[in-house]
Order: C-alpha cells, then sequence, then structure tokens
C-alpha cells in the first residue's frame, strides 16, 4: 500500500509537474494569440494593462492548485503519475455508484429542480449515470457550413451572434463546474447512499480541475474524445415539453452536465429562429476542443457574474439568463464587457436585468396561480362570495 500526500513541499510523490509555480508556457502562448475557446470575443474587456483572460485563467489555476493541496492523503494505490492515480480514483467511485445508480440520479434530478425552480413537468430530463457513454455527435472542431448572406452586414452580425453563443457556452461551463463542485450543498444525501463518496468526489475534482493546467493538449482525438460527460437540448414543438438529456460517469460530473443542459435550454431564447442561421452558429460554437478552454476560462466568469449581482435567488437564474440570451448582440457585448471590468455602470446594468428577471418570474407565478384557481373547482363553488367570506 502506498499512500501520497499532495502538498507543496517535496515530501509530495506525484511526479507529472504537480504543483507548478506558474502557467505552463503553452497556455499563455495560445492565449495571447487569442487561440482559446473565446478569440478575440469583443464582449471580452481590453482596457487593462494586463491581458484579461491570462489573468483568470491564471486566478483558477492558482484556486485548482490550492483545492489539491487541500484533499489530504489517498491510499492504497502504487502509481505516483496524477493521472493514473485519478483514473483509479474514477473505477473505485464507479464501482460504488453502479450499486446505486437510482439513487443517485434521483439526487441529481431533486436538485437541479430545487436549485432552479423548475415547474413540475415543465421539461423532461434524461438524466443517466453511466460507465458507458452514448455515441453523441459532437465535432471535434467548428465546421464549416455554407449559407447564403443577404449582404454584408448580415455576414458581420452572424459573426456576433456566433462570439454570443460562444461565451454563453463557457459561462454555461463555468456554472456547471462551480455548482457541482460545492459537495456541501448535497453532502448528506451523497454520504447516505455511501460515506466513502463525498471524499472521492473531492479528490477526483480537485486533481482533474489541475490536470487541466498541466498541458493546453489534452490530446482530444476522433478516437479518444476524453469525455466524461455531455448534455444535449431537444427544444421541439412549441405545444412539446424541451429534453434536456445528460450523461456523466460520476455524480459531480452528471450534474454539470445537467446544469450546463438546462442554462442551454434558458439561453436558447436567444438564438435565432431562421433554421440555416441557428445551425450555422452552432456548427461554430458546439465544439469538443472548446471545452477545455471553457473549463479554465467560465468558472472565473462566472464568479465575476455572481459577484455583480451579489446574493440572487437560484430559481432566478432562468429568467436572468433568458435575459442576458435575448440582448442584441451589441447590448450583450456591452453588458460583459462592463461586468467583467467590474465597473459600477456593470452592476447597475446588470441590477436592471435581475430586476425584469424578477418580475418575469412573479408573472410565471401569478399566472400558474391563477390557471390553478380555475381548475380547481373546489375553491369557489358558489354563485357569489357573501361580504363576510371576503
Amino acid at each position: 500500500m502506498k499512500t501520497i500526500f499532495i502538498t507543496e513541499s517535496m515530501y509530495g510523490i506525484l511526479k507529472e509537474n504537480i504543483l507548478l509555480d506558474n502557467l505552463p508556457e503553452d497556455i499563455v502562448n495560445v492565449i495571447f494569440k487569442n487561440g482559446t475557446s473565446l478569440k478575440n470575443n469583443p464582449a471580452i474587456p481590453t482596457i487593462f494593462d494586463d491581458n484579461f483572460l491570462e489573468r483568470i485563467v491564471k486566478k483558477r489555476f492558482l484556486e485548482t492548485k490550492e483545492n489539491l493541496k487541500k484533499i489530504g492523503k489517498i491510499d492504497d494505490f502504487d502509481d505516483d503519475k496524477i493521472e493514473s492515480v485519478l483514473s483509479k480514483l474514477l473505477t473505485k467511485a464507479q464501482e460504488i455508484e453502479q450499486k446505486n445508480k437510482n439513487e443517485l440520479e434521483k439526487i441529481c434530478f431533486n436538485y437541479v429542480v430545487d436549485f432552479f425552480g423548475i415547474p413540475e413537468d415543465s421539461i423532461s430530463f434524461e438524466i443517466n449515470l453511466t460507465t458507458d457513454l452514448s455515441d453523441n455527435n459532437i465535432s471535434i472542431e467548428p465546421n464549416d457550413i455554407d449559407i447564403e448572406f443577404d449582404n454584408i452586414n448580415d455576414i458581420e452580425e452572424l459573426k456576433n451572434e456566433v462570439s454570443k453563443k460562444r461565451l454563453l457556452n463557457c459561462i454555461s461551463m463555468g456554472m456547471g463546474m462551480c455548482v457541482s463542485s460545492y459537495i456541501k450543498s448535497y453532502l448528506s444525501e451523497i454520504y447516505d447512499v455511501d460515506p466513502r463518496l463525498p471524499d472521492l468526489y473531492r479528490k477526483i475534482l480537485a486533481l482533474n480541475d489541475y490536470l487541466l493546467f498541466v498541458r493546453e493538449d489534452v490530446g482530444i482525438t476522433d478516437t479518444d474524445k476524453k469525455l466524461l460527460g455531455f448534455s444535449e437540448v431537444r427544444l421541439g414543438q412549441p405545444d412539446e415539453k424541451p429534453i434536456v438529456k445528460s450523461e456523466g460517469v460520476i455524480f459531480p460530473v452528471l450534474l454539470s452536465e445537467t446544469i450546463r443542459g438546462l442554462m442551454e435550454l434558458f439561453s436558447s431564447h436567444g438564438l435565432p429562429h431562421d433554421k440555416d442561421k441557428l445551425n450555422y452558429i452552432i456548427s461554430k460554437t458546439d465544439y469538443l476542443k472548446s471545452e477545455p478552454w471553457d473549463m479554465r476560462i467560465g468558472p472565473s466568469l462566472w464568479t465575476i457574474i455572481t459577484d455583480c449581482f451579489g446574493a440572487l435567488e437560484s430559481n432566478l437564474i432562468p429568467y436572468l439568463y433568458k435575459r442576458i440570451s435575448m440582448l442584441s448582440t451589441k447590448n450583450f457585448n456591452k453588458l460583459m464587457s462592463e461586468v467583467f471590468a467590474k465597473t459600477r455602470k456593470g452592476k447597475e446594468m446588470m441590477n436592471k436585468i435581475v430586476a425584469k428577471a424578477r418580475q418575469d418570474k412573479e408573472y410565471v407565478d401569478f399566472s400558474e396561480k391563477m390557471t390553478t384557481l380555475q381548475t380547481d373547482k373546489n375553491i369557489i363553488n358558489d354563485e357569489y362570495i357573501i361580504a363576510e367570506e371576503l
């Protein structure tokens, strides 16, 4: 038996660039060449002396480093390479999970419904905790789709829509990672399933998050997509419920992917109705090699956004995200630039959208209540109400 201690000193025995002092040079180079998943996104502020994306990626890197230092000892492994240790921890967690698959899927479903305040029967979920992910059609790289544009302005606007959707994807990834990593929020239920799982999840997430910064090229290929999970949204017809499908090889990944799927659904209100334009945008924004960068950038972006609007009820997020996604590309870029720059104007703009989102939710709540009153024949069964009853 070998006990592995993750520490900042040389007593730690993991050899694979563990606890690097700085971001690897290849990652920094990609940032400066605008080669991240966001490229030269117009919503990213450029007013600072330093590079905004480098700063937040470095911040995220330091966070993962600190989280790794806190995971303590890892017992029963005779390998000293971080990827091998992570693989064995994943296998150990999966062996426990597959015996409790239905319970964990139910916890995931209940959590997201509770967190977002999703009305009963408004969305169909297909949540699957599995060691064998389904085949999915996600491309490795952005695709080129032929489309006939009306004019030059039409081309420019569609490019802006692509940038907007790409940023929303990145933010959705960040939110999913932030929420799913907050184990305390569902600790007791997971502990009741099996007391070994919370500690396993904490270690797996810490190791996996840090590994993202060891090298820029994570080795994604057509034959090895490096997938731990995926989500898919089917909007269907206006009279049909949307379907959110999510799969994950362990519970935190399943939860993260389910949240990503829901955020994708909430932001779908901002997509164009034109089918050709919609397919073009998706072909340029939803691709596998964007995901490692979304994982490096997204959590910091989501943290900046949540710091901007402060304490916000989680059941307002669907309405807020819908409002943000429906902004014109010009107003969206202006809002995000101000928010990311942490200006007073950014807070004012976000607070106005939060206020409108709250009104949207209150209206929906009122409408649902009125529908209930109209359909419940037991509420009022007299022809009139006498004064004493008012």
